[in-house]
């Protein structure tokens, strides 16, 4: 049940997301600010943008507890 909390949490980006994505005791809150932030960042943007794992894992890595030693990973 726990991976389609995080597809409904993600299908209200209202967009199409592609990539992989790994959670790891993550919840509805982690889940959306995830989307805020995406959603932030694609504001505007008439054309649909490819994101490296860098910039997203810059997103992501404020978001998760410091020992967590979770990261973006290259797809």
């Amino acid at each position: 049940h726990k991976i389609l909390d995080l597809l409904g949490d993600l299908f209200l980006l209202g967009k199409p997301l592609v990539g992989t994505i790994i959670a790891q005791g993550a919840g509805h809150q982690l889940h959306l600010q995830l989307v805020h932030r995406i959603q932030e960042q694609l504001a505007g943007e008439r054309e649909p943008r490819s994101l490296s794992a860098a910039a997203v894992e810059q997103w992501v890595s404020p978001l998760l507890p410091a020992a967590s030693g979770l990261k973006a990973a290259a797809l």
